[in-house]
Protein backbone atom coordinates (compact mmCIF):
# COMPACT_ATOMS: atom_id res chain seq x y z
CA UNK A 1 0.00 0.00 0.00
CA UNK A 2 1.34 3.19 -0.94
CA UNK A 3 2.19 5.58 1.56
CA UNK A 4 5.16 8.38 1.77
CA UNK A 5 7.65 10.32 4.34
CA UNK A 6 8.10 14.14 3.91
CA UNK A 7 10.85 15.78 6.06
CA UNK A 8 10.34 19.80 6.73
CA UNK A 9 12.13 21.68 8.79
CA UNK A 10 9.81 22.65 12.16
CA UNK A 11 9.56 26.45 12.22
CA UNK A 12 7.23 29.04 11.56
CA UNK A 13 7.72 28.57 7.36
CA UNK A 14 5.92 25.50 7.63
CA UNK A 15 2.60 26.83 7.08
CA UNK A 16 4.02 28.14 3.47
CA UNK A 17 5.31 24.38 3.02
CA UNK A 18 1.89 22.59 3.67
CA UNK A 19 0.32 25.00 1.02
CA UNK A 20 1.81 22.87 -1.62
CA UNK A 21 0.76 19.58 0.07
CA UNK A 22 -3.41 18.38 -0.22
CA UNK A 23 -3.09 16.01 2.62
CA UNK A 24 -2.68 19.16 4.88
CA UNK A 25 -5.30 21.42 2.73
CA UNK A 26 -7.81 18.80 2.40
CA UNK A 27 -7.88 18.28 6.30
CA UNK A 28 -6.53 14.33 5.57
CA UNK A 29 -5.70 12.17 8.41
CA UNK A 30 -2.05 12.19 8.82
CA UNK A 31 0.94 10.53 11.13
CA UNK A 32 3.68 12.85 12.16
CA UNK A 33 7.06 12.90 13.52
CA UNK A 34 8.51 16.03 15.48
CA UNK A 35 12.08 15.16 16.36
CA UNK A 36 15.37 17.14 17.13
CA UNK A 37 18.60 14.77 16.06
CA UNK A 38 21.07 16.68 18.82
CA UNK A 39 19.17 16.57 21.56
CA UNK A 40 17.37 13.08 20.52
CA UNK A 41 14.10 13.68 21.38
CA UNK A 42 10.96 12.76 19.81
CA UNK A 43 6.90 13.69 19.95
CA UNK A 44 4.42 11.25 17.70
CA UNK A 45 0.70 12.52 16.56
CA UNK A 46 -1.75 12.20 14.34
CA UNK A 47 -4.39 14.89 13.23
CA UNK A 48 -6.70 15.71 10.38
CA UNK A 49 -6.06 19.37 10.88
CA UNK A 50 -1.72 19.58 9.95
CA UNK A 51 -2.05 23.69 10.03
CA UNK A 52 -3.65 24.00 13.28
CA UNK A 53 -1.48 21.21 15.48
CA UNK A 54 1.26 22.01 14.31
CA UNK A 55 1.03 25.44 15.28
CA UNK A 56 0.18 24.48 18.43
CA UNK A 57 3.15 22.66 18.58
CA UNK A 58 5.13 25.75 17.79
CA UNK A 59 3.97 27.86 20.79
CA UNK A 60 4.58 24.57 23.24
CA UNK A 61 7.29 25.39 25.35
CA UNK A 62 8.68 21.93 25.46
CA UNK A 63 7.57 20.48 21.50
CA UNK A 64 9.02 24.18 19.93
CA UNK A 65 12.40 23.01 20.92
CA UNK A 66 12.24 20.20 18.20
CA UNK A 67 13.43 21.29 14.74
CA UNK A 68 12.45 18.75 11.96
CA UNK A 69 9.10 17.13 11.65
CA UNK A 70 8.49 14.42 9.35
CA UNK A 71 4.71 13.74 8.03
CA UNK A 72 3.64 10.24 6.86
CA UNK A 73 0.37 10.60 4.22
CA UNK A 74 -1.22 7.77 2.21
CA UNK A 75 -4.71 8.44 -0.15
CA UNK A 76 -5.71 5.06 1.79
CA UNK A 77 -5.37 6.53 5.56
CA UNK A 78 -8.55 7.26 7.80
CA UNK A 79 -8.90 8.09 11.28
CA UNK A 80 -8.78 4.34 12.57
CA UNK A 81 -5.67 3.42 10.78
CA UNK A 82 -3.80 6.95 11.46
CA UNK A 83 -4.37 6.05 15.02
CA UNK A 84 -3.16 3.12 15.43
CA UNK A 85 0.14 3.86 13.05
CA UNK A 86 0.42 6.60 15.83
CA UNK A 87 0.18 3.92 18.50
CA UNK A 88 2.69 1.73 16.83
CA UNK A 89 4.89 4.30 16.36
CA UNK A 90 4.78 5.33 20.11
CA UNK A 91 5.74 1.67 21.07
CA UNK A 92 8.28 0.98 18.76
CA UNK A 93 10.19 4.23 18.79
CA UNK A 94 9.84 4.00 22.76
CA UNK A 95 11.73 0.49 22.42
CA UNK A 96 13.84 1.21 19.72
CA UNK A 97 16.05 3.27 22.24
CA UNK A 98 17.34 6.07 19.67
CA UNK A 99 14.89 8.54 20.36
CA UNK A 100 13.61 9.78 23.81
CA UNK A 101 9.84 10.54 23.88
CA UNK A 102 7.67 13.16 25.35
CA UNK A 103 4.82 11.76 24.52
CA UNK A 104 2.73 11.01 27.42
CA UNK A 105 0.29 8.83 26.15
CA UNK A 106 -1.77 6.35 28.21
CA UNK A 107 -4.08 4.36 27.18
CA UNK A 108 -3.07 3.95 23.47
CA UNK A 109 -5.64 2.94 20.86
CA UNK A 110 -6.68 -0.54 21.00
CA UNK A 111 -9.38 -1.12 18.62
CA UNK A 112 -10.02 -3.10 15.86
CA UNK A 113 -11.27 -2.09 12.28
CA UNK A 114 -11.16 -2.97 8.38
CA UNK A 115 -8.06 -4.56 6.96
CA UNK A 116 -6.06 -3.59 10.47
CA UNK A 117 -4.06 -7.06 10.33
CA UNK A 118 -4.23 -7.84 6.65
CA UNK A 119 -3.41 -4.32 5.32
CA UNK A 120 -2.06 -1.70 8.08
CA UNK A 121 0.16 -3.52 10.03
CA UNK A 122 2.43 -4.75 6.69
CA UNK A 123 2.38 -0.98 5.86
CA UNK A 124 3.42 -0.03 9.22
CA UNK A 125 6.09 -1.96 9.29
CA UNK A 126 7.29 -0.77 5.77
CA UNK A 127 7.07 2.85 7.60
CA UNK A 128 9.64 1.21 10.13
CA UNK A 129 11.92 0.52 7.29
CA UNK A 130 11.56 3.89 6.11
CA UNK A 131 11.48 5.58 8.86
CA UNK A 132 14.79 3.13 9.81
CA UNK A 133 16.71 4.26 6.86
CA UNK A 134 16.33 7.99 7.40
CA UNK A 135 18.01 7.54 11.22
CA UNK A 136 14.33 7.87 13.00
CA UNK A 137 14.61 4.20 14.32
CA UNK A 138 17.87 2.00 14.74
CA UNK A 139 16.55 -1.54 15.12
CA UNK A 140 13.95 -3.69 12.89
CA UNK A 141 10.44 -4.58 14.93
CA UNK A 142 11.71 -8.14 15.35
CA UNK A 143 14.82 -6.96 17.48
CA UNK A 144 12.60 -4.75 19.37
CA UNK A 145 9.95 -7.43 20.05
CA UNK A 146 12.22 -9.25 22.01
CA UNK A 147 13.95 -6.57 23.68
CA UNK A 148 13.50 -6.24 27.68
CA UNK A 149 12.88 -2.17 26.93
CA UNK A 150 9.93 -2.98 24.50
CA UNK A 151 8.66 -5.25 27.18
CA UNK A 152 8.60 -2.94 30.34
CA UNK A 153 7.98 0.27 27.94
CA UNK A 154 5.42 3.01 29.93
CA UNK A 155 3.70 3.31 26.75
CA UNK A 156 2.73 -0.26 26.19
CA UNK A 157 -1.01 -0.62 26.39
CA UNK A 158 -2.59 -2.17 29.22
CA UNK A 159 -5.14 -5.10 28.97
CA UNK A 160 -8.59 -4.78 30.84
CA UNK A 161 -7.43 -6.54 33.76
CA UNK A 162 -4.24 -3.90 34.22
CA UNK A 163 -6.44 -0.94 33.68
CA UNK A 164 -9.20 -2.57 36.59
CA UNK A 165 -6.12 -3.13 38.64
CA UNK A 166 -4.81 0.39 37.94
CA UNK A 167 -8.24 1.87 38.72
CA UNK A 168 -8.15 0.06 42.26
CA UNK A 169 -4.93 0.83 43.31
CA UNK A 170 -5.30 4.80 42.48
CA UNK A 171 -8.68 4.84 44.30
CA UNK A 172 -7.16 2.86 47.92
CA UNK A 173 -4.02 5.33 47.35
CA UNK A 174 -6.21 8.30 47.74
CA UNK A 175 -8.26 7.03 50.10
CA UNK A 176 -5.36 5.55 52.04
CA UNK A 177 -7.77 2.82 53.21
CA UNK A 178 -4.36 0.48 52.95
CA UNK A 179 -1.12 1.02 54.40
CA UNK A 180 -0.13 -1.96 51.97
CA UNK A 181 -1.32 -3.08 48.34
CA UNK A 182 -0.42 -6.23 47.29
CA UNK A 183 -0.51 -7.35 43.10
CA UNK A 184 -0.17 -10.49 43.00
CA UNK A 185 -0.09 -12.56 39.64
CA UNK A 186 2.56 -15.07 37.68
CA UNK A 187 4.91 -14.44 35.74
CA UNK A 188 4.01 -12.39 32.08
CA UNK A 189 0.79 -11.56 34.04
CA UNK A 190 2.04 -7.92 33.63
CA UNK A 191 2.94 -6.92 37.15
CA UNK A 192 5.63 -4.33 36.45
CA UNK A 193 3.61 -3.30 33.38
CA UNK A 194 1.49 -1.69 36.01
CA UNK A 195 3.76 -0.40 38.69
CA UNK A 196 5.24 1.76 35.71
CA UNK A 197 2.02 2.48 34.37
CA UNK A 198 1.42 3.97 37.65
CA UNK A 199 4.66 5.57 37.97
CA UNK A 200 4.74 7.40 34.41
CA UNK A 201 0.81 8.87 35.97
CA UNK A 202 2.77 10.12 39.26
CA UNK A 203 5.41 11.73 37.38
CA UNK A 204 3.73 13.49 34.27
CA UNK A 205 0.92 15.90 33.81
CA UNK A 206 -2.19 14.72 31.79
CA UNK A 207 -1.91 17.44 28.30
CA UNK A 208 -0.90 14.29 26.44
CA UNK A 209 -2.57 11.65 27.54
CA UNK A 210 -5.01 9.47 25.80
CA UNK A 211 -7.81 8.21 28.21
CA UNK A 212 -10.62 7.52 25.38
CA UNK A 213 -9.30 3.71 25.56
CA UNK A 214 -11.19 3.48 29.47
CA UNK A 215 -14.29 4.49 27.80
CA UNK A 216 -16.91 5.08 30.01
CA UNK A 217 -14.81 5.30 33.05
CA UNK A 218 -12.91 8.16 31.06
CA UNK A 219 -14.52 11.00 33.30
CA UNK A 220 -13.55 8.93 36.13
CA UNK A 221 -9.80 8.30 35.62
CA UNK A 222 -9.33 11.36 34.74
CA UNK A 223 -10.45 12.90 38.35
CA UNK A 224 -8.94 9.79 39.82
CA UNK A 225 -5.50 11.07 38.69
CA UNK A 226 -5.83 14.94 39.64
CA UNK A 227 -6.88 13.56 42.91
CA UNK A 228 -3.89 11.31 42.98
CA UNK A 229 -1.51 14.12 42.08
CA UNK A 230 -2.83 16.94 44.74
CA UNK A 231 -2.93 14.34 47.28
CA UNK A 232 1.44 13.34 46.40
CA UNK A 233 1.51 17.20 46.10
CA UNK A 234 0.50 17.62 49.88
CA UNK A 235 2.80 14.59 50.71
CA UNK A 236 5.78 16.37 49.07
CA UNK A 237 5.31 19.86 51.13
CA UNK A 238 4.66 17.98 54.07
CA UNK A 239 8.11 16.37 53.71
CA UNK A 240 9.66 19.87 52.98
CA UNK A 241 8.09 21.37 55.79
CA UNK A 242 9.81 18.38 57.76
CA UNK A 243 13.28 19.44 56.49
CA UNK A 244 12.90 23.13 56.37
CA UNK A 245 14.96 25.37 59.07
CA UNK A 246 12.54 27.23 61.59
CA UNK A 247 13.05 30.97 61.55
CA UNK A 248 13.75 32.49 65.05
CA UNK A 249 11.22 34.99 66.06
Amino acid sequence: MPFEVRRYDFNTNLNDAFQQLHYAKDLWPIVYILSDGTIKEAYVGETTDAFARMNSHLRHNVKNKLTAVHLITSEKFNKSATLDIESNLIKYISGDGQYKLINGNIGLANHNYYQKKDIYWDMFRSIWDTLRSEGISRHSIDFIDNSDLFKYSPYKRLSTEQRDGLLVIIRNLIKRDFKSIVVEGGAGTGKTILAIFLFKLIYSNNEDFNFKEFGEEEVEVIQLITELNEFIQTLKWRWLYQWLPLEAP
